[in-house]
């Protein structure tokens, strides 16, 4: 289960829910399946033949049975296309588009943000604003526009975190008053939505939540104005409804990532307006004991993610041209919560974009012609495999049931 999706992508939704702030009917249900891509995956099946003859004797098995290895699974991604969702699965390489009235580039119309529950049953989503939750297993649809947002599944496969409250902007006389928004953090259990357990209210201003901890007691926030741009994020204590601090004033903190176990958070400085140099920090979760683990001249990690074993964190480092302040390259990286073990995936203008359920693969993207590649690799051998699909970054790859 991952705990964010890329900060560029979610600015650039959060962006595009503020300006409708400021001035579904008949959901489909799942399409037939795709045929598999490549061909070659796609699985034969066998024809009936004549019975064969009973046996007359039959020989009782001797000694214990021989294991039968589990057949390979690493899962599925679920991922957005000319504005509807589709489903890949990994191993088998078969596709399913899910939905088919999506328009794309149609913020009414579009579906977004898929995320796929812990047992791979279950996919969230977003279209004009309102969070659905989709049964992989029988199709039906549950809306949750009488709920709340949908932010993010927790580790129990049926609850999920999601918010409620204010994300609109008044007319305002007095912008002073914006500081009057706020909204409840609220975790929810599919089977009783109705008596959702109020986790703590985030209060003070126009936010959007960017991250949660599993345990969800701490939260990243993007902090906005009305009538105005996002700023930089905010780590807070959700129960208490407090920011915490990290004390450093060089770092314009950008998004956060939360460990597995809730006990820390990595943290790079907030691109905006070109891109300046940063280290990658650790820190304790509520932002305590903040300190450096990479760092070159010239260089701007950005959106760092813990594997789900907590064992590692994969990044996407720019390369910042000096004279315009923009990106030069790019590569995708690793490195090891205590600073070791430092890898380069893939340069060339590589982005990371996820890690596979178990933490043994992540996905990534290259420029292609006529669009993006993407491809996956293995920290156990190093080997990279291209994909035979292209998506958008609005991705999440999870488990298959």
């Amino acid at each position: 289960m991952k705990t964010n999706h890329s900060p560029l992508l979610n600015l650039l939704l959060l962006l595009a829910a503020i300006a409708a702030a400021c001035n579904l009917g008949g959901l489909l249900q799942p399409t037939e399946t795709v045929p598999a891509i490549p061909a070659e995956a796609t699985e034969s099946v066998a024809t009936p033949t004549e019975a064969a003859e009973e046996p007359t004797e039959v020989s009782l098995p001797t000694g214990a049975p021989a294991e039968t290895p589990p057949p390979p699974n690493n899962g599925q991604i679920a991922f957005t296309s000319g504005g509807n969702i589709w489903l890949y699965a990994v191993d088998s390489g078969s596709l399913m588009q899910l939905t088919t009235d999506g328009i794309a580039d149609s913020y009414e119309n579009e579906y977004q943000n898929p995320q796929l529950s812990a047992d791979g049953l279950l996919l969230a989503y977003v279209k004009n604003n309102i969070s659905y939750i989709h049964s992989l297993a029988d199709g039906s649809v549950t809306n949750l526009i009488h709920h709340g947002r949908f932010f993010r599944w927790t580790d129990n496969p049926r609850e999920f975190f999601a918010t409620r409250g204010n994300f609109e902007c008044p007319a305002l006389d007095n912008l002073e008053d914006q500081e009057l928004i706020a909204f409840d953090v609220m975790r929810f259990s599919l089977d009783n939505l109705d008596t959702p357990l109020v986790l703590g209210n985030i209060a003070g201003g126009l936010r959007f939540p960017q991250a949660i901890s599993n345990d969800g007691r701490w939260g990243s926030f993007l902090n906005c104005a009305c009538y105005s741009e996002c700023g930089g994020y905010s780590v807070w204590e959700i129960a208490s409804g407090t920011t915490r601090e990290h004390g450093l004033e060089t770092l314009f903190t950008g998004a956060v990532d939360f460990s597995p176990n809730s006990a820390q958070l990595t943290v790079a400085s907030q691109q905006m307006y070109g891109f300046i140099e940063s280290p990658l920090y650790l820190a304790n979760a509520d932002f305590s004991g903040l300190h450096e683990i990479y760092f070159t001249p010239g260089e701007a990690p950005m959106d760092p993610r813990w594997s789900p074993d907590g064992g590692w964190i994969a990044f996407t480092v720019y390369v910042i041209d000096s004279t315009t302040y923009e990106a030069s390259n790019s590569r995708v990286m690793l490195i090891r919560p205590d600073g070791s073990g430092l890898t380069t995936v893939e340069g060339g203008y590589a982005v990371f974009l996820d890690w596979s359920p178990d933490g043994s693969q992540l996905l990534y993207s290259m420029p292609a012609e006529g669009g993006t590649a993407l491809y996956l690799y293995d920290l156990a051998t190093a080997e990279k495999t291209l994909l035979p699909i292209s998506t958008s970054p609005q991705l999440d790859w999870g488990v298959l049931p």
